[in-house]
Order: C-alpha cells, then structure tokens, then sequence
C-alpha cells in the first residue's frame, strides 16, 4: 500500500492561525457527523451527506498502514477506527485554503477539499447507522454542489467568514495566486524575506514580512502580480526565515550531541524557533555543564516535568533491572504492543521484546509479585499477567544514549521504547463483563461475558442482528480475541468486526482444536469458522459512559465495536 496522507492538526505552538492558539477556536459550533471513514488516492475521507470530504484530524492521532487494514490511533497508541467503519465525530466544515493553515506540513496536492476538522473523534462503527437527521444547511450546501466542488468548497468558506459565495471564489482565487508569490519571495528574497501568511479576520489579508526593506523589496514582484496589489501588507520583523531554520538546525545538534530528548518547530508569527523539553531541571543542568548555550532566537517551552518525590509507598526491587529514558518523551511513536508480562534475566519483556520505560513509572515488589506503576501509583503492568501499550522498537545502538543507566552489550533485543496508553491488559474485576482465558496449547483465547449492567442496557447502543463468521484462528496475527467477521459486497472488498460479549450463562471451549461457544442448554452454538447470526446490541466509540468504560477494561487487541449478545438466532444449534 501506498503511504497513507493523514492531515493532522497544528498545535498552538507553531500554528499559523491565531484561532489556534486557543485550541480550534476555528470551530465556533460543533457539527456531529456520522460517515463512513474509506481511502480514497493515499488520502483518508469521510463520506457524510453526499460529498467526501478531507479529514483534518486532531495532532495526537496517526494511521498506522503495516496490517491488513489500515487503522487510525489515538494519542493513547489505542486503535480507534479503520477503513471502512463508520464515524462519528464533531468538528466543521473548512474550505481546504483555511485547512492549509492549520495542518503540519502541506496540503498534498492530490488530497482535495472540502475538508472537515475533527475536533472530537467520538467513536466507531463497523455497522451502517441509522439514519440521522444531518446538519440542513451544510446537507443543502451539498446537494446544491454535488457536481460541483470546487463551488462546495466556496460556499463552505462563505458560510465560515459571513460573506457571499462571489467573494469567496474571488478570495480563492487571490490565495491561488499568493502561493507562487510566497515561493517566490523565499527563493529570491532569502537575505531579508521572514514570513508569508494569509490572514481572514478581521478583514482578508495577505501578509508578507521581512527584515527591511519590504515595501521596497515588494514591488517589482507586484508587477507581476498585478491582482495581489491593495491585498498584501508588509510587516517587519528582526530575523529572516533562513535564519531561523539555521538555528533550529544548530540547536538540533546541539541537543543531540547531548542526549536530550527535544521537539521543535519554528514559529514564524512569533519569529522564533521553538524547541519542547519535558524536564526543564534536567535541560538547563545539562546545558550549563556543558557550557552550552542555545542559538538566539530559540525559546525553550516546557510541555512535560518529572515527578521531583514520588508521592506514594512504593517497594522497590533492585533484582529487577529496570532500564529508563533520561527524559520523558516529547511525542509518542504509535504502535501496539501486547501480551504477558515476563522478567528474563532479570529485565522486564513482552513476547520477548525489551521494554525500555518513561520516567516516572516505578518497580514495585507486592509481597512477591513485581508490579508497575504509574506516576499516580495505578497497577499498570504485572509479571506474569498480560500488558498493552503504545510505543515501537528501536534500535540497540540508540538505547544506550537515551537511557539512564547503558545496558551491557551482549543485551538483546529487540528493544521497545514505551509510549502512551500502557495499563493491565486483562481485567478480572469489571463490572460490566467477566473474562476468562481459554487454553489453547502454550496460547489463550479471551472469552467475555456480559454482567447485569449490560443485561439491563435500555437505550444505549443500537439494536442489531448481525451475521458473520466466528473468527478465533490463531495465525500470526494471534487472535487471542475472538470475533465475528462481516463480509460486504465483493467489490468493495471490506470486511468489518465486532467483538462479542456473550450471555452470563454461556461458556467456551477448546474440543479437537477448534473453539466452540455453548449456550446455556449446553448445546454448541457456534464454532470457529463457521457462520453465526447474533441479536443483541451493537455499542461503539467511547462517546457514552458505558462504551468508555468498556473501551478500557476490555483487552486491548478487542478494539472492534462491540457486540452485547442477547441470543443467538442463526448457528449450530
């Protein structure tokens, strides 16, 4: 697969709008949507009220395209939709101009608008929704459009700044041509030449900056762009563009050469370079022994600081080696990692993976039981119980430089750097569902069944029959929970799942190999493999408490929607 364009959006640190520094203040009014999320040229979309629209999603989530199908992550390293399900989330409606100010990065050229900025992501859904009254005046912008987006994408903009849609395609149009001119200006002019941006409040603007010299410097390129006459404004500002990516390159390397875990961007409205730290103490102590200091016009925010004294009993383990970063992470890599739990040679893994931890997580001896902790003190991970967390491997030659302590050199690997998200993967004290662990050989399958709580469900999810085939297969993916599997039509060549918690009076096996689910008669209901049809109701996302609650106490692999079974109505039995 192609790589996958996911637009995300730019925090308040390096913003290019003002809105946006008070968090997507771009968004006066909610709109919730539901649509189905799909691939459309490398670029992820939301089908909603007859038009596709460009998703714009919130900084903290990725996709992830390595598996089967490809799935978008939320800042916790949690699955939390794929190609295919259908989405709710609340946002608005942008024109892709306002929509190239507030990504990282650029617009790519072949990802078109109009494009929607998701300021709540509220769950997913395998399942088609029932129908739900749209918002009406973006539905009849829609139909009125439908055959031709490039107006769609005006009108959006129109509604947006309370102007008619003439003005709106004239607007676009002056942004058209100021594009080319910003290139330019910092190809040609790069001596003095500090900034372009376009500004739509309170009146439409475009400004360019420079460090002398502008009104000057600006006007033979007016010549050329006779149109942008009367809309650009000239600012001054103290340091060029080049400069400052010069000395966010210089203090890259110093941070470095240091071992200081940093990110950085430049804000060019502010005129600086600015560079994220998550332990100030640590950052300035290392700089002063060093004798180093940082470029001009770099400016240190701290977005992260340490525990200085952990604020509860903990009984440390010094058999247990414990390897952490110097500094907390700044930003997460995104990947998932399950499974049990398992001190080997006195370091903790999982499936034999190394875990090298973030600062502020703590190893504690319970009466014999090593545990971790989090930086509140919750049980997070236990030796010989399973774990999930967010994070991705890294390699040996950069541990050593990252962590407090080195490891010796005939430690092996592979090694995974943690990332957000991490708890107990398998909770026994839900009150919503038991789990039990079915054996199979040296593997077990997860088996779910509902509590009174889910019993009593009136109102919550919606009400389904679903029909698919049980898959529970262990292969290389180790489906350790077992799902229905929704085939659609051939050619769209998609497949949904749901994760089925069963009624309290059924149970599992393992008979010749195969699981099989028996209900409370005794009798065989469904084996793995074949075709099952349930009735029961559906409960996706995390926008109600009980689908929250579920989302987090379920196993971490069960990130399907899930499936509360009443009974039954089509199988073995």
């Amino acid at each position: 697969m192609a790589a996958l364009v996911s637009c995300k959006m730019e925090n308040e640190k390096s913003s290019s709008l003002p809105v946006q520094r008070a968090g997507m203040e771009i968004i006066k009014e909610l709109l919730v949507v539901q649509g189905r999320l799909v691939e459309d040229n490398s670029c992820l979309r939301l089908e909603y009220s007859g038009v596709s629209y460009l998703l714009i999603w919130p900084h903290a989530f990725s996709v992830d395209t390595g598996g089967e199908k490809t799935v978008v992550i939320d800042a916790e390293g949690r699955i939390v939709a794929r190609v295919g399900d259908f989405i709710q989330v609340g946002g608005g409606v942008v024109s892709s101009h306002i929509a190239r100010e507030i990504i990282v990065g650029e617009l790519p050229a072949d990802c078109k608008g109009p494009c929607y900025v998701i300021q709540k992501f509220m769950g997913s859904d395998p399942f088609e929704p029932e129908p739900e009254e749209a918002s009406e005046r973006y539905a009849e912008l829609a139909e009125k459009y439908r055959n031709n987006p490039a107006l769609f994408d005006a009108a959006v903009y129109a509604e947006e700044e309370g102007i008619d849609i003439e003005e709106a395609v004239r607007r676009f149009e002056l942004m058209d041509i100021a594009g080319p001119l910003g290139a330019e200006l910092e190809e040609n002019e790069a001596d003095t030449f500090a900034g372009f941006w376009i500004e739509h409040r309170p009146e439409f603007r475009i400004v360019a900056v420079f460090t002398e010299n502008g009104e000057e410097t600006i006007k033979p390129y007016l010549e050329s762009y006779p149109d942008l006459d009367g809309i650009i404004e000239v600012r001054n500002l103290e340091v060029t563009l080049e400069d400052l990516r010069a000395a966010q390159r210089r203090a890259g390397r110093l941070l470095e050469e240091l071992g200081l875990f940093f990110d950085s961007s430049i804000n060019i409205k502010e005129n600086q370079v600015e560079i994220y730290v998550t332990d100030s103490e640590l950052f300035y102590k290392t700089l002063e022994e060093a004798d180093v200091q940082l470029p001009d016009h770099v400016v240190v925010i701290v977005v992260y600081e340490p525990l200085k004294e952990i604020p509860f009993e903990i009984n440390p383990d010094p058999s247990v080696h414990f390897p952490q970063l110097k500094v907390h992470s700044g930003s997460f890599m995104e990947s998932i990692l399950a499974g049990k739990l398992e001190l080997i040679d006195d370091y903790l893994r999982v499936n034999g993976t190394l875990i090298i931890w973030q600062p502020d997580y703590f190893v504690h001896n319970n009466e014999g039981k090593i545990e971790i902790l989090d930086r509140e003190g919750n049980v997070v991970g236990r030796v010989g119980e399973g774990i999930f967390m967010g994070g991705g491997e890294i390699p040996f030659e950069f541990v050593n430089s990252l962590i407090k302590e080195p490891l010796p050199e005939d430690c092996k690997g592979p090694f995974w750097l943690q990332g957000a998200g991490t708890r107990l993967n398998l909770n026994f004290s839900s009150e919503l569902f038991s789990l039990e662990l079915i054996s199979y050989g040296d593997h077990e399958y997860y088996f779910m069944k509902k509590k009174p709580p889910l019993d009593e469900l009136n109102g919550v999810g919606t009400k389904v029959t679903v029909t698919g085939k049980l898959v529970a297969s262990y292969d290389e993916h180790l489906l350790n929970c077992p799902h229905i599997s929704v085939y659609t039509t051939p050619e769209k060549n998609r497949v949904t799942q749901c994760t089925p918690i069963w009624p309290s009076d059924y149970r599992a096996r393992v008979k010749g190999g195969v699981l099989e689910i028996i209900d409370g008669d005794g009798q065989v209901v469904v084996r793995d493999g074949e075709e099952v049809s349930l009735e029961g109701r559906r409960i996706a996302g995390i926008n109600t408490e009980i689908a929250n609650q579920l989302h987090k106490e379920m196993p971490g692999e069960c990130y399907n929607t899930r499936l509360i079974v009443k009974e039954v109505v089509k199988g073995e039995k």
